[in-house]
């Protein structure tokens, strides 16, 4: 799957699909489109320490392996989306708090200029909470490295459940 560049209306909605394209494309390297399938939920609720959170995306067989939201800072910086940074954020660190299994993420879209408040904020609480805050660059490498390392019984188990 190609990271895409250039694209002029690069909002949320986007960077959810792309958070699944990086995710299905991995995992269909790995076993193919059928298991990708199977294995890959868009928005799936997982319970974390302090309550349930919906997913962009996970890659779930019976327990979850990894679990990511997505959001773009390519749009206004207005209040509404410090709130949804806030949300992403505490969603992603919630969940890694109660299950130190699952691998978790935010995706970003970065804003063009660095210097969006919505962006700062989003950097400081990712710092402040070692959460991981990845560009679509890093956020494909660090989905690949979570499939390798997938035990191969996750694939076998979807297979099953294909056929």
């Amino acid at each position: 799957t190609q990271v895409e560049e250039g694209v002029t209306t690069q909002g949320r909605s986007y960077a959810v699909r792309l958070s699944k394209s990086l995710v299905v494309g991995a995992l269909t390297e790995r076993w193919g489109h059928p298991v990708a399938r199977e294995l890959v939920k868009s928005g799936h609720t997982l319970a974390g320490s302090a309550g349930a959170h919906e997913f962009d995306v996970a890659i779930v067989n019976g327990s979850a392996y990894l679990a990511a939201r997505a959001i773009s800072f390519r749009v206004q910086d207005t209040q509404t989306l410090r709130t949804k940074v806030d949300a992403a954020a505490f969603a992603v660190t919630d969940l890694a708090e109660r299950h130190a299994k699952i691998d978790t993420a935010l995706l970003v879209l970065p804003p063009r200029s660095r210097e969006q408040e919505a962006y700062k904020r989003a950097l400081a609480i990712s710092k402040k909470k070692k959460m991981k805050m990845l560009e679509a660059q890093a956020f494909k490498a660090w989905v690949s490295d979570v499939v390798r390392e997938l035990p191969e019984k996750v694939a076998v188990r979807a297979a099953r459940q294909i056929s």
